[in-house]
């Protein structure tokens, strides 16, 4: 299936380093806690490799935060930034997603999660749409990702970016 052909705006062609610097990764943990009351605190750089970040849980306990783009297949293979055609893929891309983000290897554990966080930049796709399209959906199973989230374009009338809980079968 085909994506979409439109580009993403250039805020979110951030690497790792850049969503670090700019301090992104801490508004999408506050985003996180908002919408679902996860408690995640403590944000923290890890190094190296993957996860990218660690924080703590409500508990205290370790968690390793991974934050990753949701781009289309054709994009992940190497060709241009381009958004998922969400009103058809959506489900599709973010089960692709989090089944690769379940194959990698985290360092620095033992962790008592693994969450992965997928940010969408694409404008047209609102939080209720999200919800509608994921709502039926159980992700998973998977070995180490115990929750994961999509994150969508800023709102700069909540000063947030919506969160919406992504649904895993354990």
């Amino acid at each position: 299936m085909a994506c979409a052909t439109q580009q993403h705006a250039t805020h979110v062609e951030r690497s790792a380093t850049d969503w670090q610097d700019s301090g992104i990764v801490g508004e999408l943990l506050s985003s996180v806690n908002r919408a679902t009351g996860a408690g995640l605190h403590s944000l923290a750089i890890a190094q190296p490799g993957l996860p990218g970040y660690v924080c703590a849980n409500a508990a205290g306990a370790r968690v390793a935060l991974d934050v990753d783009a949701l781009v289309c297949n054709e994009t992940a293979e190497g060709g241009p930034l381009q958004r998922v055609l969400h009103a058809v893929a959506l489900a599709a891309r973010v089960a692709g997603q989090l089944s690769r983000k379940d194959a990698e290897t985290y360092e620095g554990g033992p962790y008592a999660e693994v969450a992965a966080v997928l940010v969408m930049d694409d404008p047209a796709l609102t939080f209720e749409q999200a919800v509608f399209e994921l709502a039926s959906v159980a992700f998973g199973p998977y070995r180490q990702i115990t929750s994961a989230y999509l994150l969508l374009s800023y709102d700069s009338s909540t000063m947030s970016y919506p969160a919406v809980p992504i649904r895993l079968k354990r």
